[in-house]
């Protein structure tokens, strides 16, 4: 059902329903368990699609603790969530500096249309990056004939 949420851009009732699934599950499976795991990842998704990277981060980072004690280092799904971590880092500093050039701009001359499409372009380039990445992922998977048994 969350997932229902999240594809309607509705990404506080979906963090609400994660959220209830990590408490059912720690009750009823364990609290290093891989549901528990997706859960947490879940919600770190949804609060990324809010722009509230820090809670993102937090619980990328619990989702990577249990992924890693229960299947190492080298699995994908581990590999995966590294390269969320490294994305949302990314954006979170490009957040940080394109807010910064913004301000200065503001300072010295009003925004005209071309000052428009530049931060438009701005705020488009981590998204942009994000899709640039997993595509390159696809891309050496293909070329290295690499399959991955989940």
């Amino acid at each position: 059902m969350a997932a229902v949420y999240c594809a309607k851009y509705d990404y506080a009732k979906a963090k609400e329903l994660y959220t209830k699934a990590v408490t059912i599950e720690k009750r009823n499976l364990d609290e290093c368990h891989l549901d528990v795991s997706r859960s947490y990842e879940n919600i770190g998704n949804a609060c990324f699609e809010q722009g509230d990277y820090e809670k993102a981060m937090d619980y990328f980072e619990e989702s990577l603790i249990i992924k890693l004690q229960l299947l190492g280092e080298s699995d994908v799904d581990v590999a995966d969530l590294y390269d969320k971590l490294i994305i949302l880092v990314m954006f979170a500093e490009q957040m940080v500096i394109m807010t910064k050039r913004w301000n200065v701009s503001l300072k010295h001359s009003p925004p005209d249309e071309t000052s428009y499409m530049k931060i438009i372009l701005m705020w488009l380039a981590p998204t942009i990056t994000l899709v640039m990445c997993t595509r390159q992922r696809v891309i050496m998977t293909k070329h290295w004939n690499i399959t991955v048994n989940h």
